[in-house]
């Protein structure tokens, strides 16, 4: 066509490859509308609708009772709709409107629109990041820069850190102006219509390429996603077993996005017999002792199910509820299983990379033994008493074991040795563990 191109915002997202039939993309797919797209566009899809529904805002009875006058308020409408296109044998759908609500999330791609964005985005144009750091918690941070710029000035741990998503500019025109991605892949671009087909078929090459790894991130693959069926299935079988005994160490819930706090009102659960569109049963901390306290179920098998299909809803500040994702992928749960420590997290099973975990353990070995002597530590002995009897044993050192320092700027106090020498040599002691295999 002559006219010219307009700039469309897309939201994508890629279903499983064992999705074959538009009846399994959709939660209560027989329910919803839906309608074929135009043959004369050349490319197969539906799309699929839902009524619309108007909620009145929860503050409306606030502003009646202040009121001398009546006030007249629009009710807020959610629409939610797909458009569901057969692109190379796979399925992947543009959300419109609060349509992510309609699909059903295990049967989502994870992390789609990460590795497309990373094919897709310049390199020396990236806008944002937000990452999640695994150490005694997961801690999730979102960095966004006042230009574009490299990776380099994100601060990016690529020993630890677990990229999430990225923002920028995109290398090629053809895949429009800015990319971002996560689970969903969000693009501007200049197109027609008709070229909807052709542009998925862009994203998806980009999903299955490596060019990411020639740019500067092959470090994303350092911390891997377990991939194997039987052990996915091991590992959440394990995890099942855990609720079921109510045990909550190391489990929290987490939105897998970060959420601004000032527009959401509270969470709630579906699944524990409480009314999700009334506002009352939301609150801003996700409980989950309560949620695990509803369980009726007797075995691991019937707890994935159910985990799988309950949902976390948010609500916000005028009553319209949205569904984040479902219970499992608002878990963050650590373990270590048969000698080696697992996260899920985001719906994923992650470990450390066998190849990193190797390199990481040949840098450790290779660092020079130090000829510093210090007395045997006794069977069953304290850190801090063993460093003030190792201080007490020479003059050579004094004790700052447990004894908090700030840098100037700092976020926090930190203990920066336990024995502090008059060479200036900082010695840390630490109890002898053996190495993971």
């Amino acid at each position: 066509m002559d006219e010219e191109k307009s700039i469309m915002n897309l939201t994508i997202v890629l279903f499983k490859g064992n999705v074959t039939d538009y009846s399994e993309t959709c939660e209560n797919y027989n329910t919803l509308h839906k309608v074929d797209i135009k043959e004369e566009y050349g490319f197969e899809g539906k799309i699929v609708y839902s009524d619309s529904k108007e909620t009145i805002p929860k503050w409306k009875s606030m502003v009646d009772e202040l009121s001398e006058t009546r006030i007249d308020i629009s009710s807020n409408t959610s629409n939610k709709a797909v458009i569901i296109v057969k692109v190379k044998e796979r399925f992947m759908a543009v959300v419109l409107g609060y349509g992510r609500v309609l699909l059903r999330e295990d049967k989502l791609e994870k992390n789609f629109g990460l590795k497309a964005a990373l094919n897709l985005i310049s390199e020396k144009e990236m806008r944002s990041v937000q990452s999640a750091t695994i150490e005694d918690m997961i801690v999730s941070t979102h960095k966004q820069a006042s230009r574009r710029t490299s990776q380099d000035e994100f601060d990016l741990n690529t020993f630890s850190d677990i990229l999430r998503s990225v923002s920028g500019k995109a290398c090629n025109e053809d895949y429009g102006n800015t990319v971002s991605g996560k689970d969903t892949l969000s693009v501007s671009v200049a197109m027609n219509i008709e070229e909807l087909g052709e542009k998925l078929e862009l994203y998806l090459d980009a999903y299955q390429g490596t060019r990411y790894q020639d740019i500067g991130f092959s470090w994303v693959d350092n911390i891997n996603e377990v991939r194997d069926a039987e052990m996915k299935n091991r590992l959440n079988t394990f995890f099942a077993t855990a609720l079921l005994r109510k045990d909550l160490q190391n489990l929290y819930i987490t939105p897998p996005e970060i959420i601004d706090p000032e527009k959401i009102f509270g969470f709630c659960f579906s699944g524990i017999r409480k009314d999700i569109n009334n506002i009352e049963n939301y609150s801003y901390e996700p409980d989950i002792e309560e949620y695990i306290k509803s369980f009726d179920e007797k075995d691991a098998k019937q707890v994935l199910e159910k985990i799988r299909r309950d949902k976390l809803f948010s609500i916000d500040f005028n009553g319209i509820r949205n569904a984040i994702c479902s219970v499992y992928n608002a878990i963050v749960w650590q373990c270590t299983h048969n000698n080696k420590t697992y996260i899920l997290w985001s719906g994923a099973w992650y470990y450390i990379e066998a190849n990193f975990f190797n390199k990481v353990n040949t840098f450790v070995n290779n660092i020079p033994l130090s000829n510093i002597s210090l007395p045997k530590c006794s069977k069953g002995e304290s850190e801090g008493n063993y460093s003030l009897r190792a201080a007490n044993s020479s003059n050579d050192y004094c004790v700052l074991d447990s004894q908090l320092s700030r840098v100037k700027g700092g976020p926090q106090e930190i203990e920066s040795c336990d024995l502090f020498s008059k060479d200036k040599q900082m010695i840390h002691i630490k109890k002898e563990v053996p190495l993971l295999n």
